[in-house]
């Protein structure tokens, strides 16, 4: 072949490859417009057009090699349409993310096309359904990481997903995945990191003693799988292994000594199981890297091991909710990166080791409920990061040490149920960081401050020895407890310093003077307690204006004049104005049998109402005044008027003779019946008792019948329902006789406008009435009989009924008012998923007006709104159980005060409050947990969207 012909084959080669290169960028140009062009154009791809350069380098979210696009990764970006079919013509595609969107639809099965996909997330995301059975089939066999996590699929973990064999990385957790997962998964020998958590599998099942075949293995994450059974031993083979989380399961057994042989640990959690037996080692703890810990809620005994004392990387020890005993390691004071520790509620005995606080930057200490004794190491503090200290419920002594009082980045104290003694020191009520003390039931004395630290938000020194007076500034106090202490002068004038106050207890002082007219302020109180102190004057009429109190007592003081009228527009379940010099007569409203010992030793004061006479008030019309004497014409005239009325009295006497004598022969005896009155009427029980006929039963039991009786009263006719109890000339049997009585101690007290109102009860010997409203709609479930028999009644549906409550508290909405087209719960929903997570305050405008510009309390509110939704789910399953919801909310007390990120829930879990959003992550402060057989406080609550 002639050289020159050579040199032009070679020329006409190369022009066509170089010509193939421009033709094959250019094609992914057009692909990746057509990829936008099918999720709509959205506001995340604006630089993905002709004019804005090469695609390689100025596309967003666009990787190339050698000029080819290789990388997709576009995340958190709102991208709310199925993944484009489009997507596999990008050839050279190895890398696609698309995690944290809002893409919906089915496992994408067209991916088998994209060739050179070696990497594959679409975690966080809305995908449901099953995964395919050939799901091997559908990805390509280059894949080596593949994350599904975050999403709602379902049903069974396909055996085919054990044929992806180049995978190295598979996370499945946080889906609804509630079939079974296969035992083919340990033929995945490549697989360094594999998390399965957070899944509902209906079908306990133990650990496949083949997964011991991954030997590969750096992390093995099973939290909430359903796993019962022990660990098997074959997990003793997993040597590369660095974060073993097996928590929140059934598992039981001991706690296998070899795992403190895994040489290359990190982490180790296996909490909330059923783990038994003592801290073990049967060799040398091999696992010198360790830093997390957790062991907490099991049933663990013995005693913490002193080998503990060589994990020197060791940064947190959780053992709490065990049954512990003995002492502390001193060991474990010398950590030198041990910054959280909690060892509550067990049953550990001596002293803290002195020595705590002093190696670290200790940050959170945790060992209430324990039976720990002597005093407070000295060094806690040392590190000047200490934030929370909770010691309550054991028997230390002594008094405060003083580098605790120069502690300034202190958030929480709480102390209380101790023995400590001497004065609390001073210099504690200026750290600007607390935010609450609780040392209540102690021996402290000192004083307060005029004015407590900004960010306080609770103070309870109940139960001691302070003295001196009363504060009156705290920005930010809600609940103020000082009951039983030694505080005298009198109440501060000025109280908007205190006005955001929800709860105040000062009883048992000796506090003096008059309650000022300011208290008007707390708009917040709902509980007020001034009793046994040694104040004078009146009750101020301002405190009408505390439209939420619940609870008030001023007894045992020095009040005097009359009970304000204002008190009329309160609404008290609780109300004590006993021993007291108070007089005139009672307010309407209070006149009622529920505050029969409200007033008592109170010798001037009187009621307008003869059916309040069980108040052991007399009728104010009947006193009179010593110094009013009577002139001897009047004295004549009442003696006139009192022989009139006596001979009327006869006349009358011998009238109700006649009637009474009538009505016995009808049937009626009023000796015989016994009349309790919880609201004004103007009807007699011969008139109830006349109603109880055939013709007037409109409904009847197991119990009894309810009779609607039509009551002549003057110009307008009244109408009651009387709920007949008949017992006959038996005895009423127990269960009877207790749910008559709950019935009317309940709504004899209850004071609403939705719940229908228990006017009287009236009793003889073998029947029971209860005297109604009558609810001229009929009963709520008549009306809800057809939104209920088309669906299994089940608990779950408490739990979505006190979501929408929870939703209406943030909200301000009531349940039917979310917009025009929703429900407040299906709104909520809607704005959430559309918005993102109410922390980073995307949703501020949902929030009610009265509680959105609390900055401080947005992560709580943000969190209480997400536990709403969780409780909303539209699948029952999903939602949590009223025993999860409970924890949630009680142990928010301790989680307040330890947190940096808000609301307790998802601070005691694996995972944060949503997880449709946002992956799961670990706990970040007290872990609270209660029996393993139920659910609890946690942070797994998920929204799910089908």
């Amino acid at each position: 072949m002639k050289p020159h012909f050579i040199s032009l084959l070679f020329l006409l080669i190369s022009a066509s490859f170089l010509l193939y290169s421009n033709c094959q960028g250019e094609s992914d140009a057009q692909i990746l417009l057509e990829i936008k062009a099918t999720w709509g154009n959205p506001p995340a791809l604006v630089s993905w057009n002709s004019t804005s350069g090469d695609h390689c380098t100025s596309w967003n979210g666009i990787y190339c090699t050698n000029g080819f696009v290789s990388e997709i990764i576009i995340i958190n970006q709102n991208l709310n349409q199925p993944i484009p079919e489009s997507i596999c013509r990008l050839k050279n595609l190895s890398h696609l993310d698309l995690s944290d969107n809002e893409l919906s639809g089915t496992f994408p099965e067209f991916l088998y096309n994209c060739s050179s996909l070696q990497y594959l997330n679409i975690s966080q995301n809305y995908f449901v359904g099953v995964l395919p059975t050939n799901i091997d089939k559908l990805l390509p066999s280059s894949l080596t990481y593949l994350d599904l996590s975050g999403n709602n699929f379902t049903g069974d973990i396909p055996a085919s997903i054990g044929l992806l064999v180049e995978l190295k990385e598979l996370h499945l957790e946080g889906n609804l995945f509630n079939g079974t997962y296969p035992r083919e998964i340990a033929n995945l020998n490549n697989l360094e990191h594999f998390s399965l958590a957070w899944n509902p599998f209906l079908k306990p099942a133990q650990i496949p003693h083949e997964f011991g075949n991954l030997t590969r293995l750096k992390s093995l994450w099973m939290t909430r799988t359903n796993t019962i059974g022990e660990i098997p031993i074959t997990l003793s083979k997993l040597t590369e292994l660095e974060h073993l989380d097996l928590g929140w399961n059934q598992i039981n057994g001991t706690l296998p000594s070899w795992i403190w042989s895994l040489e290359k640990l990190q982490i180790l959690y296996l909490y909330s199981n059923d783990l038994t037996g003592e801290i073990s080692f049967t060799g040398p703890i091999r696992c010198l890297g360790l830093s997390e810990l957790d062991l907490s809620a099991n049933k663990l005994t013995g005693s913490i091991p002193d080998r503990f004392g060589v994990l020197k990387n060791l940064s947190t020890l959780f053992l709490y909710y065990n049954f512990l005993s003995g002492e502390i390691p001193t060991s474990i004071g010398f950590l030198p990166k041990l910054i959280d520790i909690r060892l509550f509620n067990n049953n550990l005995t001596g002293v803290l080791p002195e020595s705590l606080g002093n190696y670290s930057s200790l940050w959170n200490l945790e060992v209430d409920d324990n039976r720990l004794s002597g005093q407070l190491p000295p060094h806690l503090c040392s590190g000047n990061n200490l934030v929370s200290i909770v010691v309550f419920d054991n028997n230390f002594t002594g008094e405060i040490p003083s580098s605790l009082a120069d502690c300034y980045t202190l958030n929480s104290i709480q102390l209380h149920k101790n023995r400590f003694s001497g004065e609390f020191p001073s210099k504690i009520w200026s750290i600007t960081n607390l935010t609450t003390i609780l040392i209540h039931d102690n021996e402290f004395t000192g004083m307060l401050p005029k004015k407590l630290p900004w960010n306080l938000t609770r103070l309870e020194i109940y139960n001691n020895n302070f003295t001196g007076e009363i504060p009156s500034f705290a920005d930010r106090l809600q609940v103020f407890k000082a009951s039983n202490n030694s505080f005298y002068g009198e109440l501060p004038s000025n109280f908007t310093g205190l006005s955001p106050l929800q709860e105040l207890s000062l009883d048992s002082n000796q506090i003096q003077g008059s309650i000022p007219q300011s208290i008007q302020v707390w708009k917040f109180l709902t509980t007020l307690n001034l009793s046994n102190n040694k104040l004078t004057g009146s009750i101020p009429d301002s405190i009408g204006s505390l439209g939420v109190l619940t609870a008030l007592d001023l007894s045992n003081n020095k009040l005097s004049g009359p009970i304000p009228v204002e008190m009329n527009s309160l609404k008290l379940n609780f109300l004590n104005l006993s021993a007291n010099n108070l007089s005139g007569s009672i307010p309407q409203s209070l006149e009622n049998q529920i505050y029969f010992h409200s007033f008592l030793s109170n010798p001037g004061l009187c009621s307008d109402s003869n059916s309040n006479s069980k108040l052991n008030l007399p009728m104010c019309s009947i006193i009179t005044s010593s110094s009013n004497k009577l002139s001897r014409k009047l004295i004549a005239i009442f003696a006139t008027l009192g022989f009139a009325v006596l001979i009327g009295i006869g006349v009358v006497g011998s009238l109700l003779l006649r009637a009474r004598t009538k009505r016995k022969t009808a049937g009626y005896d009023e000796t015989a019946w016994k009349l309790t009155s919880f609201h004004k009427f103007d009807f007699t029980e011969y008139q109830i008792i006349q109603g109880l006929k055939e013709e007037n039963i409109i409904g009847s039991g197991g119990s009894g019948k309810v009779y609607k009786i039509i009551l002549n009263n003057g110009n307008e006719d009244q109408i009651v329902a009387v709920k007949r109890i008949f017992v006959g000339h038996v005895k009423m049997d127990n269960n009877l006789e207790k749910n008559f009585n709950a019935e009317v101690n309940i709504l004899g007290q209850i004071r609403h406008a939705n719940i229908v109102k228990l006017l009287c009860c009236i009793s003889s010997t073998d029947s029971k009435l209860l005297v109604y409203e009558y609810m001229e709609n009929s009963s709520l479930d008549r009306w809800l009989y057809e939104c209920g028999r088309k669906r299994k009644i089940n608990e779950k549906v408490d739990v979505y009924s006190f979501g929408v409550i929870l939703l209406e508290l943030i909200t301000g909405k009531r349940a039917n008012e979310g917009d025009e087209y929703e429900a407040l719960a299906d709104w909520a929903l809607r704005l959430y998923l559309e918005h993102g997570m109410l922390e980073h305050g995307m949703l501020v405008g949902m929030i009610d007006e009265g509680i959105r510009n609390d900055d401080e309390h947005f992560p709580d509110i943000a969190a209480v709104f997400e536990l709403g939704l969780s409780c909303t789910a539209k699948d029952p399953i999903a939602r949590p159980t009223m025993k999860m919801v409970l924890q949630c909310l009680s142990r928010y007390d301790r989680t307040v005060n330890t947190s940096h990120n808000g609301f307790g829930c998802d601070q005691y879990e694996e995972a944060p409050l949503i997880l449709s959003k946002k992956s799961s992550r670990r706990k970040d402060l007290s872990d609270d947990f209660d029996d393993k057989d139920d659910d609890d406080c946690s942070g797994s609550f998920v929204v799910h969207v089908s």
